[in-house]
């Protein structure tokens, strides 16, 4: 992004940050590789904070 001045010079630009991008990416990676591990050996009555279950699924 650029700043007031002369547009030929470096100094005059903004830089981007692209942290949080790199981190949301990382973190999907990061579970996309986790997740087939650790899936398989949680208990069957573990339904808090698991993708497709939830409270009601406990109590039936």
């Amino acid at each position: 992004m650029e700043k007031k001045g002369n547009k030929r010079e470096c100094n005059t630009y903004r830089g981007i940050s692209l942290l949080s991008h790199v981190g949301k990416l990382y973190g999907k990676i990061l579970e996309s590789r986790i997740k087939p591990i650790i899936e398989p050996q949680l208990n069957i009555a573990q339904f808090g904070f698991r993708k497709g279950k939830s409270c009601t699924d406990a109590l039936f």
